[in-house]
């Protein structure tokens, strides 16, 4: 497949905002990377235990207040200022009941877990929700007039301040309060930020703007949310009731490294799915090419990820956080083979919002909850019978999931697509085809490099070593599919932005 380009100066524009957004992105990584070397060396595991035992609370008070308006503001073709007005203010009500929902269920949280400290805990950590809900609405407006490289900038700038917040109090007091206090200080940031850069300002009117269409689009998304909130939630919790705040820690950690290279990638490329395709008819061959296109770049950049983080987990979690590490890259390691499934199912996602089929959208995330939760129960019911070690309860509950990700999951949501976009198998096996031939042949080369040269070296210059052997690998089997892919990226910006 090729894709064509012109030189034109809506071209060069977009393209200098593709490269920039793609820097700030790269810029993101770094700064969280040396967040969590500083934190991880700081609190230890036991902090981040606790404070991941409140986590999905959070995310789940988040959830209905921001996701699902925030895809309905973005996806509306057109958006009247009464329209606008009236999606504000359901936005705001409903962060600030999702507020006093998270600071009632205090007692039921304490007492679920068994842990004092979330009497205070909790409470402290709801305000985030609000403070969120102000400044998600002037986000969207960002992402709705394309103005991606500011929103991308200033989720940067916010998170520098977060994380200097969160290093700066961890040297005065080294607990869970340190993350509590970079969580508010990148919020308000946020807040402050979005608020500036977007001129669209509340007005004290009354309005009876019709949203029905944004209601029923936003609330399948937002449902599609929850049920996406249990498949990555429900394991933490479980984790947390039965070994406790280090293995939680422990644990949320390996996750949460493992989904860096999802969100990385699909953060910026879910705003171009969701205004490309939105253009487009589901079956018609503009719609076919622009979300093969997707799947091709989601293939190219995860389907190598996931393989090369399986090689040096153990080694990244070992040079960020030290020994009291080791066992997080152990798990890192089970995980990171989910890492292209996770893209996938994020871009399906937004390919079926994009076709107007949020309500199938909803259904497969439900289905998908389902398979995960009967086998997370499994492996806790396993885990009461045989008394395993934490440890390798740990290790088999992560290669279990990922199994269940690369097997059931992608294939569920095959069939979701498949017969709500017309994108069929033909499609995904030429997007898949050579970055995995690519990946094999980096897989054996680092299988092969650990095992002699890097056998006995220190855990820094194996994991430099593996990094730079794996990419160069890769490249030399995928560098015309790369320039390729780079054509068609601003073909895709292009059309976003027209």
């Amino acid at each position: 497949m090729t894709f064509s380009s012109t030189d034109s100066p809506l071209q060069s524009t977009v393209a200098r905002q593709s490269r920039a957004i793609a820097w700030i992105q790269f810029a993101s990584q770094v700064v969280s990377l040396g967040v969590l070397a500083v934190m991880y060396r700081l609190v230890g595991p036991d902090a981040y235990g606790l404070f991941f035992m409140v986590v999905p609370l959070l995310l789940l008070s988040r959830l209905m207040p921001t996701q699902g308006w925030h895809a309905a503001l973005v996806q509306r073709a057109t958006l009247p200022d009464e329209a606008a007005q009236a999606l504000f203010r359901r936005n705001l009500a409903s962060g600030t009941w999702a507020t006093a929902l998270v600071i009632g269920v205090t007692p039921l949280w304490a007492w679920m877990y068994g842990q004092p400290e979330l009497w205070k805990l909790v409470p402290a950590l709801g305000g985030t929700t609000l403070v969120a809900t102000l400044g998600s609405f002037h986000l969207a407006l960002l992402e709705r007039d394309v103005r991606l490289s500011q929103l991308a900038g200033t989720r940067l700038v916010a998170q520098v301040a977060g994380g200097a917040t969160a290093i700066l109090t961890a040297l005065w007091r080294r607990d869970v309060w340190a993350l509590v206090a970079g969580q508010y200080v990148e919020f308000a940031a946020l807040a402050v930020l979005g608020w500036r850069l977007h001129s669209w300002r509340p007005a004290r009117i009354s309005t009876t703007a019709d949203i029905q269409g944004s209601q029923s689009f936003a609330r399948f998304f937002a449902l599609s949310g929850l049920t996406t909130f249990l498949t990555n939630n429900v394991d933490k919790i479980i984790v947390g009731v039965w070994a406790g705040e280090r293995a939680l820690g422990l644990y949320s950690q390996a996750f949460n490294f493992m989904l860096k290279p999802v969100y990385l990638l699909t953060t910026p490329l879910t705003s171009m799915v969701l205004s490309s395709l939105s253009r487009t008819q589901p079956g018609e061959d503009e719609f076919l090419r622009f979300a093969s296109g997707f799947y091709r770049f989601v293939a190219a950049l995860l389907i190598p990820a996931g393989v090369g983080l399986f090689f040096v987990g153990q080694d990244v979690m070992l040079v960020l956080g030290g020994n009291e590490w080791a066992t997080a890259g152990v798990l890192l390691s089970c995980l990171a083979l989910a890492i292209p499934a996770h893209g996938m199912v994020i871009l399906s996602g937004y390919a079926l919002a994009a076709s107007g089929r949020s309500d199938r959208q909803f259904w497969a995330s439900g289905i998908s909850a389902g398979i995960l939760l009967t086998v997370y129960l499994a492996i806790w019911g396993w885990s009461v019978f045989t008394e395993p070690s934490v440890t390798q309860a740990l290790i088999t509950l992560s290669q279990v999931y990922a199994l269940v990700w690369i097997t059931l999951i992608v294939g569920l949501w095959y069939v979701a697509i498949r017969n709500a976009t017309g994108v069929g198998f033909a499609e995904l096996r030429r997007a898949a085809t050579q970055p995995l031939l690519a990946s094999a042949l980096m897989a054996s080369g680092l299988y092969v490099a650990r095992n002699t040269v890097l056998l006995n070296v220190s855990p820094l210059v194996r994991l430099i070593a593996c990094v730079a052997l794996g990419g160069a690998l890769y490249l030399a089997c995928s560098y015309s599919q790369i320039v390729e892919l780079r054509r068609w990226w601003r073909s895709a910006a292009i059309t976003q932005a027209t």
